[in-house]
């Protein structure tokens, strides 16, 4: 190698190793940010600079235009069922002046919600595990029986106002997100509150109810 080379090799390597440093901060680290956190960039109003909105994952705040749920939220969600007597755990999405409620809700292996009659269309989506979800006729007989959830035919159900139905967890706790109407209630709607006492289905915290569940969740997996 000759003196020439020998001095303008370090240079060389130097600006090479320069090139990708800023490669990494300029390009890559934007782009990395963005698909494996969430973060977004944008350029302020001189077209000059780019800002790093960074979202918050440890809260939920009620003001925020945009807000994120991450993972860690929704293992607390199943933690805090495990261990609440209901069985059940809730994220409330709801802002003061929402025209639909929005939630997230977290239900523990075996447990189960309803039976209960919709006073407003509702829309259920499952987000994790598994559930069997159940309407019921006004006499008490099951109407039909649908899996929510990855390995079934569907992963949400919308339902319209005035149906009975409950949903019953297997082995695997189940994260669900539930967005309802709130506008007020109808006449029809409300001679639906008036006849909520007519279903004849057990309360699923009963003997009778639970053997009712097993049975409902053995002819559901059929």
């Amino acid at each position: 190698m000759d003196d020439g080379y020998s001095n303008w090799y370090p240079k060389l390597r130097r600006a090479a190793m320069i090139f990708i440093a800023v490669y990494i901060v300029m390009v890559w680290l934007p782009s990395a940010y963005s698909y494996y956190f969430g973060g977004s960039y944008r350029e302020d109003a001189s077209m000059e600079k780019l800002h790093l909105e960074s979202p918050d994952f440890s809260s939920i705040n009620p003001a925020s235009d945009t807000r994120f749920i991450s993972k860690r939220m929704i293992q607390g969600l199943i933690s805090s069922a495990a261990f609440s007597p209901t069985g059940h755990s809730i994220l409330n999405l709801t802002g003061p002046g929402d025209v639909y409620s929005r939630k997230i809700v977290s239900l523990k292996r075996g447990s189960f919600k309803g039976p209960s009659l919709t006073a407003r269309p509702l829309t259920s989506f499952v987000l994790e595990g598994v559930l069997a979800h159940v309407t019921f006729r006004p006499d008490g007989t099951v109407s039909n029986c649908v899996l929510l959830g990855k390995g079934g035919p569907a992963l949400a159900v919308d339902i319209k106002a005035g149906v009975w139905f409950a949903q019953l967890v297997f082995d695997k706790p189940v994260v669900i997100v539930e967005t309802e109407a709130q506008e007020p209630l109808t006449p029809s709607s409300s001679r639906i509150d008036h006849n909520v006492s007519s279903i004849k289905v057990p309360s699923f915290a009963s003997p009778e109810g639970k053997r009712l569940a097993a049975r409902i969740l053995q002819q559901c997996m059929s």
